[in-house]
């Protein structure tokens, strides 16, 4: 879990600094599609804060935004036809389209090219978090029980 921190905090940077698009918001979504832990939503207040501050942005606006992101992911993961992958693609757009109302509602104007360049990264993401979540995170339960003899 630490590298998978280290990673996103380097992305956060990436982000800021050379991306027009918002990577954090896809790789929480495609995390809280995986994985329903309170670490999400650790990581979004978290990471929410650093995006804001390093973008200059009122802080904890971010925060808010990726809180509710997971929340959503979580409440629409409940509904039995999101079970399937595809299903990603469309609620990646309806919450860029969220994220970019939500800028709208600041004073910038829509970025309809990041926006589908934010959307179809999801088709490159969802994958790599995926194949990091079942195989490289270490999992600390243990299915081994055993039986006591009365």
């Amino acid at each position: 879990m630490i590298i998978f921190i280290i990673l996103l905090i380097l992305l956060s940077f990436i982000q800021s600094s050379l991306l027009r698009i918002d990577l954090l918001a896809i790789v929480l979504l495609s995390r809280s599609l995986l994985v329903e832990d309170n670490t999400n939503y650790y990581l979004a207040f978290g990471l929410g804060l650093l995006v804001s501050f390093l973008q200059n942005m009122d802080l904890g606006l971010l925060s808010i935004f990726y809180l509710i992101l997971v929340k959503l992911t979580y409440l629409i993961k409940r509904v039995p036809f999101s079970t399937k992958w595809f299903f990603i693609l469309p609620l990646a757009l309806l919450l860029t389209l969220v994220q970019q109302l939500l800028f709208l509602i600041m004073g910038t104007s829509i970025d309809w090219m990041s926006l589908s360049i934010q959307t179809l990264s999801v088709i490159v993401i969802y994958p790599l978090i995926k194949i990091w979540v079942e195989r490289i995170e270490v999992k600390s339960k243990s299915s081994l029980v055993f039986k006591k003899d009365y």
